[in-house]
């Protein structure tokens, strides 16, 4: 079995980003550049790369992999693993960070296609309030509550706080079904009216509660349930 140094040089990865750019480079050379050795003797890191994402399936799902998890794969240890999570962190916090003001939402299949990828694979419910100013554009996403396979906990009172904060307008309620079923609870049904409720008093009207499932979406506007 190859080490890297048995690669030629300018075939590996590092040499192939400095020389073509990191867009040329498969997702386990990717991987390998992170991991940079293997930690098991005598095994390539292009080695240990592939077979993470062979456990994971894909990039989208090893990132979803807890730290514990990657551990459990030989040749990642503690260090290995604590850096592949911060990596996966930074797409994440560089995606949320890119200029979201401008974007307008027209219909609840709109927001269904920009966040169902997103929480697609997460194995807990996520509530997440999206903020609109009074335009429509959206000004900043949420996230509100983690909960459990089944359940998150909400109180109106952590919904509205950063609305009034960022002074929305108005505000979208999201969560997704890690089921993949996204058809509403009874919990779900009371928590919404609930939320609209408070919404009355304070003078930001929810204008959607929209639920997340694998490949479809449940809007309660849609669906009759917010006039």
């Amino acid at each position: 079995m190859p080490i890297i140094d048995d690669i030629p040089a300018e075939d590996r990865p590092r040499e192939k980003v400095i020389n073509h750019g990191s867009q040329y480079l498969t997702d386990s050379e990717l991987l390998a550049i992170i991991l940079r050795t293997s930690g098991i003797r005598g095994v390539s890191v292009l080695d240990i790369a592939r077979e993470m994402l062979k456990k994971a399936g894909s990039l989208r799902s090893l990132a979803q992999m807890r730290t514990e998890e990657l551990i459990s794969i030989k040749g990642i240890g503690t260090s290995k693993a604590v850096s592949i999570r911060a990596v996966f962190e930074i797409a994440q916090r560089h995606e949320a960070e890119m200029p979201q003001k401008k974007i307008v939402f027209k219909t609840p299949d709109d927001i269904a296609r920009r966040f169902m990828s997103k929480f697609r694979d997460k194995k807990r419910e996520i509530f997440t309030v999206l903020l609109f100013d009074s335009k429509h554009r959206l000004l900043k996403e949420e996230a509100i509550s983690v909960g459990t396979l089944m359940r998150v906990l909400v109180e109106p009172r952590e919904v509205f706080a950063p609305a009034i904060l960022n002074r929305a307008f108005s505000i979208i309620l999201m969560h997704n079904h890690p089921s993949g079923d996204p058809t509403p609870s009874h919990h779900d049904e009371v928590l919404t009216k609930k939320i609209i409720d408070a919404g009355k008093v304070l003078n930001i009207p929810v204008l959607d509660h929209i639920i997340l499932g694998s490949d479809s979406f449940y809007s309660f506007r849609e669906n009759g349930k917010i006039g």
